[in-house]
This record gives structure tokens, C-alpha cells and sequence, in this order.
């Protein structure tokens, strides 16, 4: 099928490029990528779109066209740029997963950011990559979230760990300060 490209260049879909024609269509994986770089989104869906169980539905510049995608393409897994100028990944995600509940949403990221990964899982992520992830892993991660896998960094994952750990470990220590004092000189503090 030939390439349909809508709007300002807001998506694509079921371009050549982007499905492999060997796998039944209802049967391979459809992929949404939200990405706002074209270059790199261009790459990605040529990446997965050579895979013979998925299928680029769409990509989509930023977080509103996602929507809209998600909605008309009813992709399985959305694989979406973390950091965006329009809105965050984690909103995007947000706003995919109010329309497609079950879809699998990987993060893709310029950032091995700790808080960022954190922000990624509370947003629902399967998968979290950086983009120092080789095409392999990209197409790994997408192959598993799709089946319902978890794919996040190790080393990442277990930096982001410590930290939360840390964070618990102060709220915590605040909290037992908190409960030394009587309620009386708490509702006095309160004031201050």
C-alpha cells in the first residue's frame, strides 16, 4: 500500500517502507511511533517495518497527533520519544493509554536519567531504552513488550533503585522527626 501522509508530515501510515508483507496483517505487531525528529523516526519505522511480525502503523511528530493516532490506528505498542517541546513522554503516554488501555508503551530516551526512568514506569512503560540502544534492541524491546515482557536497562534500573531507596530513606527519617514531637508543639510548628 502506498505511503498516506496527513497533515504536516503528522504520520504515516502503512507505508512500504514501514510493513513487511511475509506475516499475515492481522497478525503482525502495529507499531505508533511518537517521535519528532524525522530522521530518527524515519530510521526506526525502516528498522521495524523490516521485522516480519510487526507492522508501523503510524508516527506521529507530537503529543496531539498521538492522540489521534492512537485512536484511528489502534496500534499494540507505542514507542515514544521521552523528552518532547510539546509535552513530556509520560503525558503522552498518558493520552495514549486513556484511548488504548492495553497498548505497551516503550520509552525511547536521549537521557539515562534516573528520574526519568522512574517517571517512565510510573507513566505505565514496558520498556525504556536510550538512544545508544542498537536497532536490535529497539526491535527487542518492541517484540516483548508486544507479548507483554518488561525491557529497562539493568544498570539503570538498579541506579534508579538506589535512588528511590535514598528518597525513602530521608521521607523516613523526616517522618520519625515528625513523630517526636507532641501535638501540641506540632500544631506550634505548624504556625511557623
Amino acid at each position: 500500500m502506498p505511503s498516506i501522509v496527513c497533515g504536516e508530515d503528522t504520520f504515516v501510515r502503512d507505508s512500504q517502507a514501514a510493513s513487511h508483507p511475509d506475516a499475515p496483517r492481522d497478525q503482525r505487531v502495529r507499531v505508533m511511533i511518537v517521535q519528532d525528529h524525522p530522521m530518527l523516526s524515519t530510521a526506526i519505522a525502516r528498522t521495524l517495518g523490516t521485522q516480519p511480525d510487526m507492522a508501523v502503523c503510524g508516527i506521529a511528530r507530537n503529543g496531539g497527533d498521538a492522540a489521534a493516532l492512537a485512536t484511528r490506528e489502534k496500534a499494540d505498542v507505542a514507542l515514544l520519544d521521552f523528552r518532547r517541546p510539546d509535552m513530556s513522554g509520560p503525558a503522552a503516554a498518558g493520552m495514549i493509554l486513556t484511548v488504548l488501555p492495553n497498548a505497551a508503551i516503550v520509552f525511547h530516551s536521549a537521557a539515562e536519567s534516573e528520574s526519568d526512568l522512574l517517571d517512565a514506569i510510573d507513566a505505565g512503560a514496558t520498556g525504556y531504552l536510550t538512544r545508544s540502544a542498537p536497532a536490535t534492541q529497539i526491535v527487542e524491546a518492541v517484540r516483548r513488550a508486544a507479548h507483554g515482557d518488561v525491557l529497562i536497562p539493568v544498570e539503570l534500573f538498579a541506579k534508579a533503585l538506589a535512588r528511590q531507596r535514598r528518597v525513602d530513606s530521608k521521607a523516613a527519617e523526616h517522618m520519625r522527626l515528625l513523630a517526636l514531637f507532641t501535638p501540641v508543639s506540632s500544631s506550634c510548628w505548624a504556625c511557623l
